[in-house]
């Protein structure tokens, strides 16, 4: 029985792919499952394996061949098995790569020499020529008549020898040929337009600095300041989902899940990974799924799970010194963001003149699916996050110290008095502010108990201010762990206004409803009857949430 071997359609925008290098050669016994043919995707270069068991009979695509999708590419037959009619199973006419040979003999501007054909050099220079082994025939000379003197063999090993530049022609191909049609594509295609937008990156710094030290007993983490970046871009798309849609025919698509590629710069050519559910991801597992992913975009080992289904891309040149930059659209997707280099310039702070870290965003959006105002709003959000990150991650400014973070410093300082020490905490004041919104927004009315014991003590409310901002950030646990104990505790003690409070914050820490799900189930288990009935609460918050 004769197997077709096909070339087969690994992504939604593959069309064509390249057999770059056959593994086994006809005539070769495969197993089923074996890898027996390398090729090139408009995404990657990858492996194929047999579709079956038996003898590789006849390859009907060569090396550097670009065939479309479907065409039969080899045929596999059994053991002793005679194939009459090869022509019958030869579907399309595959397409040679175009090869343009490159000159035979390398072009070179001839030296004029003298009007009386000599070139004339001073005893002294041609000795020097002759120990630096320098070619003089090129070499002006400043001397009497044009004579090379040594000071111009001198000057002209000062400037270094000059690298010669050959002609020739290479062939546009492979991943340099998929980047060129995607590219020209999107441009031509999408109506792009890039705004930008410059952020003070110090407190996003001082913050990353903090997870180094945090983490620095992990060695496959390293927070860098592009983790930091998607982190707030996955925060922003949340609250601007158009950011994460497609254009399908007339209809726009909003994606649910958060799939965010990272361009990555490879020997091949630009590659960008996807980051899947990325808006399930804490940082810890951001971090460590950008370097897995860059590693193998580097090694070419990526499979085609993570190379699909990106739905908005972040591209940062800032590491090869660029400021800003114009980034292209990914297609299908709506908008890419680019990150500049990170650069200690005078800046306005209160009105006064600082020297800070500023960095320029580049957002660059579909004009059909959003409006310039978008954009602008996208970046205003971003610009908000990153001065000031601290909500966002939980981590309290508290617990940073100039650069360097101070992880051992106490949760609660001691209280005194209110008499001996008033609240001076401007932070402090700021959250409490800010829990009277999110308690009328979450609970429907401004938690009024803290007015009312802060008449008393002050300090308590200080205290209980920076028991909830710290004990609920980034450590050991992710925020979304302790924010799940939380619920749960506040079921098993009944506070309702408790259970709704944590319960959204375990939602904006990344928590799913599976998560929470099983979260509820543990507690139910160890609080019996009254958390059973506590958490039916949670689950109709949760429904109410969601809508």
């Amino acid at each position: 029985m004769v197997t077709q071997f096909i070339m087969p359609k690994l992504g939604m925008t593959m069309e064509e792919g390249t057999v770059t290098t056959w593994l086994k050669q006809e005539g070769d016994e495969v197993k089923r499952g074996e890898e027996i043919v390398e090729i090139e995707t408009d995404k990657v270069t990858m492996k194929l394996e047999a579709p079956a068991s038996g003898i590789l009979y006849k390859i009907l695509v060569a090396e550097k061949q670009v065939v479309p999708v479907g065409t039969t590419i080899a045929l596999i037959t059994a053991p002793g098995e005679e194939v009459s009619e090869i022509e019958s199973y030869i579907e399309v006419k595959t397409q040679s790569a175009p090869v343009i040979p490159s000159p035979s003999v390398t072009q070179k501007t001839e030296v004029k020499e003298e009007a009386m054909g000599r070139i004339f050099i001073s005893p002294r220079a041609l000795k020097l020529t002759k120990e630096k082994n320098v070619d003089y025939t090129h070499i002006r000379g400043t001397g009497p008549e044009g004579r090379i003197i040594e000071k111009d063999i001198i000057n002209y090993l000062d400037q270094g020898t000059p690298v010669k530049i050959e002609s020739k022609s290479i062939p546009l191909e492979g991943i340099r040929k998929i980047i060129a049609k995607k590219m020209s594509s999107s441009l031509s295609e999408i109506p792009q337009l890039t705004y930008t937008s410059e952020v003070d990156m110090t407190e996003s710094m001082r913050l990353r600095e903090y997870f180094l030290n945090l983490y620095k007993n992990k060695a496959n983490i390293k927070v860098s300041l592009t983790d930091i970046i998607i982190k707030v871009v996955i925060e922003v798309i949340k609250r601007m989902p158009i950011f994460n849609a497609t254009l399908d025919g007339d209809i726009i698509k909003i994606s649910e899940q958060i799939n965010l590629g990272v361009a990555v710069a490879t020997d091949k050519g630009l590659i960008v990974p996807v980051i899947h559910n990325a808006n399930e991801k804490s940082l810890e597992e951001i971090s460590e799924t950008v370097r897995s992913l860059a590693e193998k975009a580097r090694s070419s080992t990526l499979s085609l799970d993570e190379i699909t289904g990106g739905t908005f891309t972040v591209s940062n040149l800032g590491m090869f010194g660029i400021e800003v930059f114009t980034p292209i659209i990914n297609p299908p997707e709506a908008a890419i963001l680019g990150i500049g280099k990170t650069i200690q310039k005078p800046a306005v702070k209160e009105n006064r003149i600082e020297i800070c870290p500023m960095m320029i965003l580049s957002l660059t959006h579909d004009h059909r699916i959003m409006d310039g105002v978008d954009a602008a709003k996208f970046l205003q959000n971003m610009k908000t996050f990153l001065e000031d990150p601290y909500p966002l991650f939980n981590v309290s400014p508290d617990l940073l110290k100039g650069k360097v973070a101070i992880v051992s410093k106490p949760i609660i300082q001691p209280s005194k008095p209110a008499a001996e020490k008033p609240v001076t905490d401007k932070a402090a004041v700021r959250f409490v502010e800010m829990m009277k919104k999110r308690g009328h927004s979450i609970l429907g009315h401004e938690p009024a108990q803290m007015d009312l014991i802060g008449a008393h003590n002050p300090q308590i409310i200080a205290d209980f201010v920076r028991l909830h901002r710290d004990g609920l950030s980034e450590g050991v646990l992710p925020s979304k762990i302790k924010a799940l104990m939380a619920l749960s505790i506040a079921v098993v003690v009944g506070c309702e206004s408790c259970m709704k409070w944590h319960l959204v914050e375990a939602v904006e820490a990344g928590a799913t409803d599976e998560e929470i799900s099983e979260t509820l189930a543990i507690t139910v288990f160890m609080g019996g009857g009254p958390a059973l009935m506590h958490s039916e609460t949670v689950a109709d918050y949760l429904k109410t949430l969601r809508k």
